[in-house]
């Protein structure tokens, strides 16, 4: 036998019976070549984020690390802004920052408001590059967030079904465990866009409410909204509602791509329900004969396996039944007449590849095997195929740890099969070692750990970590249902779609995780790119650059909207210590500076001069449109039950308790007894809103005839309005951004909203998200006068001010330091994250020390690092420790 290979990574190829022809190279060289300038094309970038804990109440913090990496796993300087959202569970923006990234790193924080409602919260993440390749690509992760009402009322769930009817039965108690008897009750659940089912009732003595709800035609939501009524408050609570019993799904999955008659086969198989989350079903499969050929049973979140040997001229179908007795059968696609098929197993240390080929096509093909992950070949091997087993081991220890991507091509360059596999030679706890002083702690009490970053040949690396310790006491987890940096950087973000539960395959306490990975490789696996693209050199060219500065461009334009060539324009930032910058227009009016590096919320100054110097033009910035929100089709049992089930100790309901008074207070001081509903489907008479009559929120005149001002018609809603600033010009804060006020269409820099006459006002429109983005801000209070009121004045031809978003603030977590006596100490030490440190940074010897403070309640703390090291390995370490 006479082998060829381009790489040494294959360790031998073996084959079931004689000697190999020798062939032409021509194959590998051309796939890895189109490969390379494929890859260095379109440099894919990633985007994990580590939180300090898994979920929050209003008035929490919300502390994070990013970390930015190319598809190999480095960290990079490709783009040097990433954009963090907030978004609540109407798909709204609650608030939106910039992250300064620097060497593939970021920190930064939301401030939840103290009247935030409880909820399904979501953190979106990207770059400006990445918006070239889909939203799959972004970085999300679902954050439940409860509020003072949310958190002191338990619930308890129950559903069956009765024909189409589903029977819900819920149970409301209060914090003491007391039934809410004889509460009013408003649900919900969305049919479509546009309509939803809605009813009211009451709870029985026992705190009871049993709903009817009719699934016919649920087809866009499985969630079951309802809203308490307890003393004055309504609470939000929320349940996934079980699948329609009818209501399921069934994928088949041939191992390599493809069913090739008279060759056993490898079938993976997935049932969903309509709610993306795999459900307990078993089976059998029928010939066209009606004879039963092979059983099967799911094995792990709705994934199974079974063998087939298609036949010639054979068909066969799935009966598939449910744990709950449902059935359906499902044809399964027919086998080809020629072809191939893969099989991939591990043995030992070797990955084993099997290539088993149809008698018709020996001595007719070459064939090559294309080993590579994250933008990387590992290695290719080529041969003419005469007889029709091809065996290649593979050394596991020579490939990288994450997703492995292995391709079978003909003499053509055709892809004929393939297959992903996962590698986990990179999940090593022994490469970071962390050794604490003690294994226990009192109270009140230093904790100091030592970090010690090494490869996988035992030699010091530079690392970046971050570490959050929390009271598990008060932060109860599920391993199993972490977004990790090993989940997210190996795993989902190199799939496509929803993976349930996707640390199972990373919890070490799960003993058939392997197994249920390589299920999950099977039936989930896919690809960056189609092969055709890569071989035709077809890569569109990107529509989305990849950002290094912070940027201000726009037009300026004559009185007549023409544009303005040549014209000279300031732009002066106070504050930020930062020269007045200049520039001029080109022959379309347009310019830009783009090399601004500023932080916080700043105020734009820019001023403007035609080539004879006279300040007659216009200055229009550019718009800075928000990215849309799109609805994440996301299962979100697992959030809201998470949400339900947050445990409220002893030590958080006197927290609790203090927060509820507070929020008491702030809605007397703005007269809640005074009901003011704004609503979306009002419309405010000549109003110059470029949306037309779209807002979040409009407030007629009529809602604002009692007002005694507009602070006051906002603030007594109950809806997260602040006003904030000196006496002399007050800020609208609303979901923690400052609004831009606009008045008649006319921006008002100078103005506060406690210097606008109520009584002047024909009505209120609150924009935000994409209808705010058009007039370049996050969020606007726009006012419409009554008609004869006089306009106040609008900005001068040729000067512009505007507020305007840099990166965010960096802010240190505080951590009290006890046994300082310069230092006080806190009355109420209330921390559910004990601490929170996301810049740990290794030196030339792989060594990096931290400490921080226990608080001043006993229980087991977790703490969990993650972070990256100089050659792109991943590192998550969890550990735990007893403060007495």
């Amino acid at each position: 036998m006479k082998f060829k290979k381009s790489l040494t990574l294959l360790s031998y190829v073996s084959f079931c019976l004689s000697h190999i022809a020798v062939y032409s190279q021509t194959g590998p060289t051309e796939i890895s070549k189109a490969l390379d300038t494929f890859y260095k094309m379109t440099p894919h970038e990633k985007v994990h984020i580590h939180f300090d804990r898994p979920f929050y109440s209003a008035g929490d913090t919300i502390w994070f690390k990013a970390y930015l990496v190319n598809q190999g796993n480095l960290l990079t300087e490709h783009s040097k802004i990433l954009y963090v959202d907030l978004i609540d569970d109407k798909n709204l923006i609650v608030k939106g920052i910039k992250v300064a990234i620097n060497a593939g790193l970021g920190s930064g924080d939301f401030v939840l408001d103290q009247n935030l409602k409880g909820g399904n919260y979501r953190v979106r993440a990207y770059t400006n590059w990445m918006r070239n390749f889909g939203e799959d690509y972004f970085f999300n992760k679902h954050i439940p967030v409860s509020d003072v009402f949310t958190s002191r009322i338990n619930t308890k769930a129950s559903f069956s079904y009765s024909g189409k009817q589903l029977v819900a039965d819920i149970h409301y108690k209060n914090i003491d465990n007391l039934p809410l008897s004889n509460a009013e009750v408003w649900y919900s659940v969305p049919k479509d866009n546009k309509r939803q089912l809605s009813g009211r009732g009451r709870t029985d003595e026992s705190g009871k409410l049993r709903i009817s709800i009719d699934t016919s035609d649920l087809s866009f939501s499985k969630i079951l909204t309802t809203r308490i009524k307890v003393d004055k408050d309504t609470v939000a609570k929320g349940f996934t509602l079980p699948d329609a019993l009818k209501d399921f799904d069934v994928q088949f999955f041939p191992e390599g791509g493809e069913l090739v008659n008279n060759i056993p086969s490898r079938v993976a198989f997935k049932v969903t329900g309509s709610n993306g989350l795999g459900l307990d079903a078993s089976g059998y499969i029928l010939n066209s004969a009606g004879a039963k050929i092979t059983d099967f049973e799911t094995d792990h979140a709705g994934m199974g396996l079974f063998g087939l040997n298609p036949q010639q001229g054979e068909s066969y179908k799935a009966h598939v039944k449910l744990s709950n007795g449902f059935e359906k059968i499902v044809d399964i696609r027919p086998a080809l007449e020629y072809g191939y098929v893969m099989t991939v197993t591990e043995e030992g240390q070797d990955i084993v590849v099997n290539a088993r080929v149809i008698y018709q096509l020996l001595k007719e093909n070459e064939l090559t095997l294309v080993v590579q992950s994250m933008g990387r070949i590992y290695g290719t091997s080529s041969t003419i195929v005469d007889k029709s087993l091809l065996t290649v081991r593979i050394p596991r220890l020579r490939l990288p740890g994450g997703i492995v991507q292995l391709t079978l091509f003909s003499g053509l360059n055709t892809p004929v099969a393939e297959r992903l596999v996962f590698v986990d030679n990179s999940l090593d706890n022994s490469r970071l070692q962390i050794t604490p002083a003690r294994n226990e702690y009192e109270m009140k009490e230093r904790v100091r750990l030592k970090f010690n970053a090494r490869d996988g040949f035992g030699n010091p690396v530079l690392a970046s970590f971050s570490l959050s310790v929390t009271d598990e006491a008060k932060v109860p987890s599920d391993e199993d249902k972490e977004t990790t940096i090993l989940s997210n950087l190996l795993l989902t973000s190199e799939l496509k779609g929803f993976v349930e539960d996707p640390n199972y395959y990373f919890n070490e306490a799960n003993t058939d995780r392997k197994r249920h990975l390589d299920l999950l490789m099977m039936t989930q696996g896919w690809r960056r790119f189609e092969w055709k693209d890569v071989f035709a050199r077809k890569v569109p060219e990107p529509e989305f650059l990849p950002e290094r500065a912070l940027k201000v461009s726009g037009r300026i334009t004559t009185a007549l909207n023409s544009p303005v060539p040549s014209a000279n324009v300031n732009l002066m930032i106070p504050g930020q210590g930062m020269p007045i910058l200049n520039t001029r227009t080109d022959e379309a009016g347009k310019f830009t500076f783009d090399t601004l590096d500023f932080e916080g919320p700043v105020k734009l100054m820019l001023q403007a001069r035609n080539e004879r110097e006279k300040a007659n033009v216009n200055i229009l910035l550019d718009s800075l449109v928000a990215l849309p929100v799109n609805n994440l089709n996301v299962p979100l049992a697992d959030v809201l039950s998470k949400l339900d089930s947050t445990v409220i100790t002893d030590a958080d309901d006197e927290y609790l308790l203090e927060m509820k008074r507070f929020v008491d207070l702030n809605k007397a001081l703005s007269l809640a007894e005074v009901t003011v509903r704004a609503t979306r489907t009002k419309k405010i008479p000549e109003s110059l809103n470029i949306n037309g009559s779209e807002a979040e929120l409009i407030f007629t005149e009529k809602d604002l005839e009692t007002a005694i001002s507009v602070e006051h018609g906002l603030t007594r809603t109950g809806l997260p309005f602040r006003i904030q600033g000196p006496m002399q010009k007050k800020d609208v804060v609303y979901r923690g951004d400052t609004m831009a006020i606009y008045i008649d269409g006319v921006r008002q820099d100078d103005m506060g909203v406690n210097e606008i006459n109520v009584n002047d006002v024909a009505g209120i429109e609150i924009l935000t998200g994409p209808h705010a983005a058009v007039y370049g801000e996050h969020k606007i209070l726009f006012v419409t006068l009554k008609s004869g009121m006089p306009k106040p004045p609008g900005p001068q031809m040729g000067e512009l001010i505007r507020n305007a978003e840099g990166y965010a603030l960096e802010r240190q977590f505080y951590s009290p330091r006890y046994g300082d006596p310069k230092v006080p100490e806190p009355v109420k030490d209330h921390r559910k994250t004990i601490f929170w440190e996301p810049y740990i940074m290794t030196n030339k010897l792989g060594d990096a020390d931290l400490s921080f403070f226990t608080a001043q309640t006993p229980g087991t703390y977790k703490i969990v690092v993650e972070g990256i090291d100089e050659h792109g390995t991943v590192i998550r370490k969890v550990l735990r420790k007893e403060v007495k």
